[in-house]
C-alpha cells in the first residue's frame, strides 16, 4: 500500500499540476523499500525491548553486611522542596550508621542555603556543602559530592523527588551482586488529571520503559538521574563528565561510561519499592525547555547502540510526519487526493501503536497506570511533530535550567 501511494505522490509532485515541477523521488520503489526498513526494524526493536523488559528481575533479600551510602542531591533554587526531601530521607528503614547524606548548594539565589542549614542544624546526619564561585550546574555538583562522599554506594536524586521509606533499600539490594555497577531505578510524575498532563505521563513512561528494556538486553542506553546508584570506586575510574560540554548528563554519560568499561554490568531496579515520584510540568513552555534540555545532550553521545536508535526513532517519525504534513496539505489543494496521504498514514499510525502497545502495556502494568494506554493514538499523531521540532530545536537554539540559560 505504501508502494502505491509513494507513486502516486511522486505523480502529483512532479506533475505540471502538482505542487513542484521538478521530480521528487529518483525511484519509487527505493523509497518505499527504505521506508518499509526503517518500520519494519523498528517493529523488531520493540519486540527486543518487550522481551528486555520482561527478562528484568527483582534483586534478592538485602543481605546482612550493608554497604555505607552516600546520597548525594544538588540543589539549585528548591525552597520549597527543601522540607518534604529531607522528611523523605530521614524516614528511610535503611540503617542510619549505614547513611550519608550530603546536599550540594549550586549558588541559589532563594532560601536554599538557609533551610538547609536549618534542617542541619535538627539533623546531624545532613551535611550541607556550597559550590564555589568557578564550580557550576548538577554535573559539577554531583562530582563534588562523590569526592567529599565517604561511601562504598553512590545514590542520587532530585530535590523536588518524593520516594518512599524502602527506597535505599530496593536499590542497594541489587549491589550484592558484585559485577553490577550501576542500578537504574523507575521515575514516574505524581498523578494529575489533565489532558497534558496524561499526554506527558505516557511519553515519560514510555522513556523510561525503553531505558530499562535496553538495560534488559544489555544495550543500556539511559537512565534518570532522578533516581540512580553507583559503585563510588566505578564513577571515579571511569570519570563520566571529563569531556562531556553539555550542562546536563550527570545519568546517561554515566551510563555510557560504565557500559564502555564493564561489560553486563547495568541493572534496572524492577521493583515497586524503587519508584522515585517528581513532578511534571505545568506548561508548554517549560516542557519543551525541558525536552530541549534532554535533546541537547545527544551530540555528544558516543555509544553506537544509543545513536542507531535514537537515528532509528527519529527516522520513523519523520515517515509518519511526512505523510501527516501531506495528509494535511491535502485538505487546501485540489491537486492532491487526500486518500494518498491518508491511507498511509492511518496504516503507519496504527502499525506504530500495536508495537509501541506492545512494549508499553507492560511498563504501564509495572507502574500500575495502564488506563494511560488509551491516549497512546492521540499522541502518535501529536509525537512526530513534536520529536522533530525537538530534534532540531535542541541543536539551534538555547534553553534555560534553574535560571540559567544555555546555549548549543
Amino acid at each position: 500500500m505504501l508502494l502505491l501511494n509513494i507513486s502516486r505522490i511522486q505523480q502529483l509532485l512532479s506533475s505540471d499540476k502538482g505542487l513542484f515541477s521538478i521530480e521528487f523521488f529518483s525511484s519509487n520503489q527505493i523509497i518505499g523499500c527504505l521506508i518499509w526498513c526503517v518500520v519494519f526494524i523498528y517493529a523488531v526493536l520493540m519486540i527486543f525491548y518487550r522481551y528486555g523488559w520482561k527478562s528484568l528481575k527483582k534483586a534478592n533479600a538485602l543481605s546482612n553486611d550493608l554497604p555505607k551510602v552516600s546520597l548525594i542531591v544538588s540543589l539549585r533554587n528548591e525552597e520549597h522542596n527543601i522540607s518534604n526531601l529531607v522528611n523523605c530521607i530521614k524516614n528511610q528503614s535503611y540503617a542510619e550508621n549505614k547513611l550519608e547524606v550530603i546536599c550540594i548548594n549550586d549558588h541559589s539565589t532563594d532560601n536554599t542555603l538557609e533551610l538547609l542549614l536549618s534542617e542541619k542544624n535538627k539533623w546531624s546526619k545532613l551535611n550541607v556543602v556550597n559550590l564555589e564561585e568557578k564550580e557550576r550546574g548538577k554535573k559539577m555538583a554531583i562530582q563534588k559530592g562523590v569526592y567529599l562522599s565517604t561511601g562504598e554506594i553512590i545514590i542520587t536524586t532530585d530535590a523536588d523527588c518524593v520516594f518512599n521509606k524502602e527506597w535505599i533499600n530496593s536499590m542497594v539490594k541489587y549491589f550484592a551482586n558484585p559485577t553490577t555497577h550501576l542500578v537504574a531505578g523507575p521515575v514516574e510524575f505524581e498523578k494529575e488529571e489533565s489532558f497534558f498532563y496524561k499526554l506527558q505521563d505516557l511519553e515519560f513512561l514510555s522513556l523510561i520503559g525503553a531505558g530499562a528494556a535496553s538495560i534488559g538486553v544489555n544495550q543500556p542506553m539511559y537512565a534518570n538521574g532522578a533516581n540512580l546508584a553507583y559503585r563510588r570506586s566505578t564513577f571515579l575510574k571511569v570519570d563520566p563528565f571529563d569531556n562531556s560540554k553539555s550542562p546536563s548528563g550527570d545519568d546517561v554519560f554515566l551510563v555510557h561510561a560504565i557500559k564502555s568499561n564493564y561489560s553486563k554490568s547495568i541493572a534496572f531496579a524492577k521493583d515497586h519499592n524503587a519508584i522515585v515520584k517528581t513532578k511534571s510540568k505545568k506548561s508548554l513552555t517549560s516542557f519543551f525547555n525541558q525536552r530541549k534540555r534532554w535533546a541537547s545532550k545527544t551530540i555528544y553521545y558516543h555509544d553506537i547502540f544509543t545513536l542507531l536508535i535514537g537515528s532509528l526513532v527519529f527516522l520513523t517519525n519523520l515517515v509518519i510526519l511526512f505523510f501527516l504534513l501531506g495528509f494535511i496539505f491535502s485538505l487546501f489543494s485540489p491537486y492532491i487526493s487526500i486518500i494518498d496521504f491518508a491511507l498511509p498514514l492511518l496504516f503507519l499510525i496504527f502499525y506504530k501503536s500495536c508495537f509501541d502497545g506492545f512494549l508499553l502495556y507492560s511498563v504501564l502494568a509495572f507502574f500500575k497506570r495502564k488506563y494511560l494506554i488509551k491516549w497512546l493514538i492521540p499522541l502518535q499523531i501529536i509525537y512526530p511533530l513534536y520529536i522533530i521540532s525537538v530534534s532540531l530545536l535542541s541543536v539551534t537554539f538555547s534553553f534555560e535550567w534553574k535560571q540559567r540559560l544555555y546555549k548549543p
